[in-house]
């Protein structure tokens, strides 16, 4: 079992200046921000920045850039599995992490250190899609998985930026809000482009459209009405936490009265506060998901001290989770 301190110490850390962290923190708000933009707003040459911006993507500090659409704007929702996976070959969990990486429904996999050792999120149209994604992940694997928890994704957001101190404003990049029961449907160009967005997200316009099959002026509408119907909610950039000697931390939250005042309540709490840098809403066995970046275990429990302070009557337990390894992470790709 790998502990928060080995996994970060087991790979080296990165220094980064007070010019990186802006950088990052305008790519945490626009991961698609032009290297003009950038330049202007780090008081540098392009030419600079796009150094600046190489060396942080070649030391794997930049791990990806993620594209957040509002899937449930076009009927889809995320489920999540939580287990253990358990077996004596490193072959066979070789082969399950390449099975679950190369399922396009896969939104997320993660190995965790704590009570589960995996999280997969999903995507699905319905309970009955998504039973058949579990079906089929567990008549494959099902022997190697214990401990299983599912959880729905209700609501959520992405809250940028929020990893260096920065003095912009924080933003709230929703990924799974509440619409209508009836989805906006995607015209061929639209889901095209979205798809090829999703895997090439800082690809300019041109290039998207060339992948798309699209004509460029195509694509500038099919992206601009994307944006003005809440579909591409956002672009962000992933930072790896552990090149940069932080910690990341998932944590599951049970609330002893379901109460949706106070579940509005902790959740906008945590949209708030600063390091929480993911919440969700969900239905299951917890109500509240939300990541943390902390500087050490210690910040971390100091950080959960401060919510029970303030939530303990609240609170019936939570499950803390090291995040050691994003092994995918693409939120739309079907």
């Amino acid at each position: 079992m790998k502990t928060e301190e080995t996994a970060v110490k087991s790979g080296k850390i990165v220094k980064i200046d007070d010019s990186d962290k802006k950088l990052l923190s305008l790519l945490e708000l626009n991961g698609r921000e032009s290297f003009k933009n950038l330049a202007r707003r780090l008081g540098v040459s392009q030419g600079t920045a796009k150094y600046r911006l190489k060396r942080l993507e070649e030391t794997g500090v930049i791990s990806g850039y993620l594209v957040v659409p509002d899937v449930s704007a076009i009927g889809y929702s995320y489920f999540k599995l939580f287990a253990n996976f358990s077996s004596p070959s490193s072959a066979a969990q070789k082969q399950f992490t390449e099975w679950v990486k190369a399922r396009k429904t896969v939104a997320w996999f993660s190995r965790l250190d704590g009570p589960y050792s995996i999280g997969i999120s999903f995507l699905a149209k319905n309970s009955s899609d998504a039973q058949k994604e579990l079906d089929e992940l567990f008549e494959k694997w099902g022997d190697h998985l214990s401990n299983r928890k599912i959880v729905v994704n209700l609501k959520g957001a992405y809250l940028v930026p929020r990893l260096f101190g920065s003095s912009e404003k924080t933003q709230a990049v929703g990924y799974a809000s509440t619409h209508s029961d009836t989805p906006i449907k995607l015209d061929e160009p639209a889901k095209a482009l979205l798809y090829q967005l999703t895997l090439n997200p800082r690809a300019p316009t041109t290039e998207l459209a060339r992948l798309s099959h699209l004509t460029s002026d195509t694509a500038l509408l099919r992206m601009k009405w994307l944006r003005e119907k809440g579909i591409l909610q956002g672009i962000v950039v992933r930072v790896d936490s552990r090149k940069i000697g932080q910690f990341h931390y998932k944590v599951l939250l049970s609330l002893r009265n379901n109460k949706p005042s106070k579940r509005n309540e902790i959740f906008d709490f945590l949209t708030e506060t600063p390091r929480v840098t993911y919440v969700i809403q969900t239905m299951g066995d917890w109500e509240i998901e939300f990541d943390v970046e902390v500087e050490s275990p210690e910040h971390f429990r100091k950080f959960m001290d401060s919510m029970r302070s303030k939530f303990g009557r609240d609170i019936e337990e939570y499950t803390p989770l090291y995040v050691y390894e994003v092994v995918k992470y693409q939120l739309y790709a079907v």
